[in-house]
C-alpha cells in the first residue's frame, strides 16, 4: 500500500508531496534597519507613523512580502481572501488565525475579545488531537478504518477522518483504552529517514519493527501492543529502503484486528491534525468570527467543506532544537494547502511577538509598563552620554545606540525541550499588533530533552555569556518572558527565581562593581504569558509576511512598508565534510567545516565552495602528518600544481570519482552532526552511454564545480551545484587550447601593433630623408630663392607627393634643369670645405696674428 499516494500530507487539494531535498526558493539577506530611540509604548506615535489605511491589496508593493518564506506577490494575492491559520504544534496545540484582507484592504475584524487587534485565538485542538498527547484514533471500528484508508489511498476524505475516526473525549479514551489507538507526538518523527536517527526518548514512545528491507506489511506479523509501531520505509511506499534521502520512517497502524494494517507517514499524521485546525478556523470564520458552530450554512450536493478550508495558508512555530532542514521541510509539506505554501518561524520569536500584544481594554499590561519605563530610562541615559561625548575635549567616542535599547529574555519549556532567547526591541509602532516594529534577536540557546528543567541552569549560563559578548555595554535585561502551558510556567518561574537569586549572591560574593554588572540577577521582572501567546504571535508574524500588517511613513501615496521586521539568528549550525578516498575507505571523512555557525544572522548565504579535481588529488596523496591549513593554503596550492597538466589526468579523474561531500547540521551546541540529504558526488556527472550508471566508472569525472549553500531562519538549507559539465580530459584540452589561443593572440597583438610602430618609424625616417633631399636640391639648384632653406615647403612637397616621389623628382629636374640627388651626393662647396677644415695651431712656428686672421682662423685668446 502506498505511503503517500496523494499530495501534501496525503490529502491536499491537488498538490503533490514534495520529495525534494535541500531544494528551496532563493534566500536573500534580510534588510537591517537602523534602530532609533523611541518613546515608550502608550505614548503618541512618532510623526509620520500611521496605522494601515484602507487600500486595495493590489496597490501594495512586493516589498511587503517576505520572500525568505518562499512567498510571491502573486501567491499572496491569491491567499488574500483566506484566513491565516497559526498552529503551535510543538506546544499545547493552540490555534489562532489572522482574518483575510477584504476588498477595501481592511482585515474584516477590528477587535477580538475586547482587544484592539484582529488576531483571533481558537484555543486548543482538543484532547483527541492535542499535540501533547498526539493523535488518537478509534480502533476496531469499521467506519473509522475505511475513513483512514480512503484518506491514504485517494487523498480525500479528511472530514470523514475528523468526524468518524478521531477520539476527542478523554473519558472515552480512558474507559475504552483497548479501542483507542494513539500516535504520540508525531511531529517528533518529521524528517527522520531511519529509525536509527531518532533519539532514545522518541523511540521509547513506540515499538520499532525489525528492518527486513521489505516495503510490504506482513499480515501475519504480531500486532504491536498499542496498535502503533515504527518501521523503515520509503517515500513512495513501494520500494525497499536503500539508505538514501528517499527513505522515510513510517508509522504502522493496526486499527482493526480483522483487517490489514495501514502505513502512514508522520507528515500525513500531522496533516490530519493541521486539517482539524483549519476546519476549526473555517467554521469560526463563516460564523462571523465567533465560536465553532456545528450547524453550517446549506451547501450544494457537489460542495465539499474540506475543499473550502484545506487551501488555508498555515504558519508553524518551530522550536530551535527542531529547526532541522528535513524536519521543517516535512512540516511544511504536511500543511496540505495545495498551491499555497506554509510558513515557519522560530517559536521563541513568535512568543516574543505574542507577549507584546495588548490585552483586553481596561486591563493593565505588565510587560508594556516595564518596557515603557525601560525605554524612557535608556533614552535619558543615551542623551546624557551623547552630551558628555559632545562636551568632552579629548574626543570621547559617541555611545553606541544598540546598548540603549531594551533587552528582553524569553524562556519556554515544553515536554520535549527548552528554548531561551534574548532580543532587543526598538521602533515603536502605532499598530497594536506590533508595538515594537523591530525585533532584533541577539542569541538563542535550545536543547531537546524530556527533562528540560535539568538543563535550565546550563542553558541560562550560555545565554548570559553570549549576551555579554554580543552586547558588552548593555545594562542587562529588563524583563524575562515565560511561555508555555500554565503548569510549565509556574514551575519555570520558580526555577528562574531561584537561579537569578543565585546569580545575585555570586556577584555579591565576587564583589562585582556596577561597571562589570551584566544585569542578570533577581532585579529582572519575570512576566508570565497566556497559553495562546505563541499562536497569536505566530499569526502576527505570518500576517506581516503576507503583507497584511504595514504602514506608510507619511500621508499620501507613499510606498507602504512592513511594520514588523524581525532580525533572526540561526538556531542550528550548518557544515560540510568531505571524503577523498571513494568507497574503499569510508572512514576517512574529514573534519566538519562549519559554514554557518550558531547565532549567525539569517537568512545567510549563498556561500560558495569551489571544488576541483586537482585539490581532491592533493588531499588524496597527502601524508597523515601534513596539514594544509597551517600556512594559509600555500602548501595546498603547491600540492595542487603537482597534479595539473595532461600527464596527471588519470590521477585527477580517479580523485574526482572518489570525492564525496556530505552537508551536515547540528541542532544543539556540543551535539552530534546530522546528515542532511544524500551524500553528494559533485565532481561527477552521469554518463548516458555507460552500461553501469551506478558505479564510479559509469560516471564522467569533472574538472571543477561550485557549490552554493544558504540557510533560512527556520533552518532550511538551500544548496545549488554549478558545473560546466566538462570532463577532466575535456577541461585539460580546453585549458591547453585556451593557453595556445592566449599566446597566439598575444603574439598577434605584438606583431600587429608592433608592425604599425615599425611602419610608422620607417615612414617618418623616409619622410625626413626626402625633406632634406628637397632642401639640398633647392640649395644647389636654386640658391637664394624663396624655396632655399624653406623646410615647411619642403615637407609639404614630400607629403603631397607621398606615394609618387618619382614624379616629384622629374618635375623638379624639368623645372630647374638639374638632377635631384640625395643629400650626400652633392659636391661640397668651398665655404663648406673651409668650415669643415680643421685649424691646427703650430706652437713651434711664429705666425703673425694678421696672417691667421686673413686665413679665417680665430684669433688666439690673449
Amino acid at each position: 500500500m502506498s505511503l503517500a499516494t496523494g499530495g501534501g500530507g496525503g490529502f491536499s487539494g491537488g498538490g503533490g508531496l514534495s520529495a525534494a531535498a535541500m531544494a528551496h526558493g532563493p534566500n536573500s539577506a534580510m534588510a537591517m534597519h537602523r534602530a532609533h530611540a523611541q518613546p515608550p509604548p502608550g505614548a503618541e506615535a512618532p510623526p509620520g507613523m500611521t496605522a494601515a489605511p484602507g487600500t486595495s491589496y493590489a496597490s501594495l508593493g512586493a516589498d511587503l512580502i517576505d520572500k525568505n518564506q518562499n512567498l510571491t506577490l502573486k501567491g499572496v494575492k491569491n491567499m488574500a481572501e483566506l484566513p491565516i491559520v497559526a498552529v503551535d504544534l510543538y506546544g499545547g496545540g493552540e490555534v489562532s488565525y489572522f482574518p483575510p484582507i477584504g476588498e477595501d484592504g481592511e482585515g474584516g475584524e477590528t477587535v477580538s475579545g475586547g482587544r484592539p487587534i484582529k488576531v483571533r485565538s481558537m484555543g486548543r485542538l482538543g484532547s483527541g488531537s492535542g499535540t501533547e498527547k498526539g493523535l488518537s484514533l478509534k480502533r476496531n471500528d469499521d467506519v473509522a478504518y475505511r475513513a483512514v484508508r480512503r484518506l491514504l489511498s485517494k487523498s480525500r476524505g479528511v472530514d470523514a477522518v475528523i468526524d468518524n475516526a478521531i477520539v476527542d473525549d478523554v473519558e472515552e479514551k480512558r474507559s475504552s483504552s483497548n479501542d483507542v489507538l494513539t500516535i504520540p507526538r508525531p511531529y517528533l518523527l518529521l524528517g527522520a529517514r531511519r529509525t536509527a536517527n531518532l533519539t532514545a526518548d522518541t523511540l521509547n514512545k513506540f515499538e520499532v519493527e525489525e528492518d527486513d528491507n521489505s516495503p510490504a506489511i506482513s499480515e501475519e506479523s504480531a500486532a504491536p501492543k498499542g496498535g502503533v509501531s515504527l518501521r523503515n520505509a520509503t517515500l513512495d511506499g513501494s520500494s525497499n529502503p536503500t539508505g538514501d534521502d528517499f527513505d522515510r520512517v513510517a508509522v504502522r497502524l493496526t486499527m482493526h484486528s480483522g483487517k490489514k494494517p495501514l502505513s502512514i507517514l508522520p507528515e500525513e499524521v500531522v496533516g490530519i491534525m493541521v486539517a482539524r485546525a483549519k476546519r476549526l478556523v473555517h467554521r469560526s470564520w463563516i460564523a462571523g468570527g465567533g465560536e465553532e458552530v456545528e450547524v453550517l450554512p446549506e451547501k450544494g450536493e457537489d460542495d465539499d467543506e474540506e475543499d473550502a478550508y484545506l487551501p488555508y495558508p498555515v504558519a508553524y512555530a518551530v522550536p530551535g532544537w527542531a529547526c532541522i532542514d528535513s524536519a521543517v521541510e516535512a512540516l511544511l509539506d504536511s500543511s496540505a494547502s495545495g498551491p499555497n505554501p506554509a510558513v515557519a518561524y522560530q517559536r521563541s520569536v513568535a512568543a516574543l511577538v505574542g507577549s507584546l500584544l495588548p490585552r483586553e481594554r481596561g486591563s493593565k499590561h505588565k510587560l508594556h509598563s516595564l518596557l515603557g519605563e525601560e525605554v524612557k530610562r535608556l533614552r535619558e541615559a543615551f542623551e546624557k552620554e551623547l552630551r558628555e561625548a559632545d562636551d568632552d575635549d579629548e574626543g570621547k567616542a559617541s555611545p553606541s545606540q544598540s546598548a540603549f535599547q531594551p533587552l528582553v529574555l524569553a524562556v519556554g519549556v515544553t515536554a520535549d525541550g527548552l528554548e531561551l532567547s534574548a532580543a532587543q526591541l526598538s521602533g515603536v509602532s502605532a499598530d497594536p499588533h506590533c508595538p515594537f516594529g523591530d525585533v532584533n534577536i541577539i542569541a538563542n540557546v535550545n536543547y531537546r530533552s524530556e527533562t528540560p528543567f535539568n538543563l535550565l541552569e546550563k542553558a541560562m549560563g550560555e545565554l548570559r555569556e553570549k549576551v555579554g559578548r554580543n552586547l558588552p555595554e548593555s545594562p542587562g535585561p529588563c524583563a524575562l518572558i515565560t511561555y508555555g502551558t500554565v503548569g510549565m510556567q509556574v514551575k519555570l518561574k520558580t526555577s528562574l527565581t531561584k537561579l537569578l537569586k543565585s546569580y545575585a549572591v555570586e556577584a555579591e560574593k565576587n564583589n562585582v562593581d556596577d561597571d562589570d554588572d551584566d544585569g542578570f540577577d533577581e532585579r529582572i521582572s519575570i512576566v508570565s504569558t497566556g497559553e495562546e501567546c505563541v499562536a497569536e504571535g505566530l499569526s502576527v508574524l505570518a500576517a506581516s509576511s503576507h503583507g497584511r500588517i504595514y504602514h506608510r511613513e507619511t500621508e499620501g501615496k507613499k510606498k507602504a512598508k512592513r511594520t514588523l521586521n524581525v532580525h533572526d539568528v540561526a538556531a542550528t549550525a550548518v557544515g560540510m565534510r568531505m571524503n577523498y578516498h571513494s568507497d574503499e575507505d569510508e572512514n576517512k571523512w574529514s573534519k566538519v567545516k562549519v559554514v554557518f555557525d550558531f547565532d549567525r544572522r539569517v537568512p545567510a548565504g549563498p556561500y560558495q565552495v569551489e571544488l576541483t579535481a586537482a585539490e581532491c588529488a592533493a588531499f588524496r596523496a597527502k601524508a597523515d602528518d601534513v596539514d594544509f591549513d597551517d600556512d594559509n593554503g600555500e602548501k595546498l596550492e603547491a600540492a595542487m600544481k603537482k597534479f595539473e597538466g595532461s600527464k596527471m589526468i588519470p590521477k585527477r579523474e580517479e580523485a574526482a570519482r572518489g570525492f564525496k561531500l556530505q552537508i551536515v547540521q547540528m541542532s544543539e551546541r556540543g551535539g552530534a552532526w546530522m546528515p542532511v540529504g544524500d551524500i553528494m558526488k559533485p565532481l561527477t556527472i552521469e554518463d548516458s552511454q555507460a552500461d553501469d550508471k551506478e558505479s564510479d566508472e559509469g560516471r564522467v569525472a569533472c574538472e571543477s564545480a561550485v557549490l552554493e549553500l544558504s540557510v533560512g531562519a527556520a533552518g532550511i538549507i538551500t544548496s545549488t551545484l554549478m558545473s560546466d559539465g566538462k570532463s577532466v580530459l575535456q577541461a585539460t584540452k580546453s585549458a591547453r587550447n585556451s593557453t595556445i589561443r592566449y599566446y597566439f593572440f598575444v603574439l598577434f597583438a605584438i606583431l600587429f601593433f608592433g608592425g604599425f610602430l615599425v611602419k610608422s618609424y620607417y615612414e617618418e625616417k623616409i619622410f625626413d630623408r626626402d625633406t632634406r633631399r628637397v632642401l639640398a636640391y633647392y640649395k644647389h639648384a636654386a640658391p637664394g630663392t624663396i624655396h632655399d632653406g624653406d623646410e615647411r615647403q619642403a615637407r609639404y612637397l614630400v607629403w603631397k607627393y607621398k606615394n609618387k616621389k618619382d614624379k616629384l623628382w622629374r618635375r623638379l629636374e624639368v623645372k630647374y634643369g638639374s638632377p635631384v640627388l640625395h643629400e650626400w651626393e652633392w659636391p661640397e662647396d668651398e665655404e663648406d670645405k673651409k668650415e669643415n677644415e680643421e685649424v691646427v695651431d703650430d706652437l713651434d712656428t711664429d705666425t703673425d696674428a694678421d696672417d691667421v686672421s686673413e686665413e679665417g682662423g680665430e684669433e688666439p685668446d690673449l
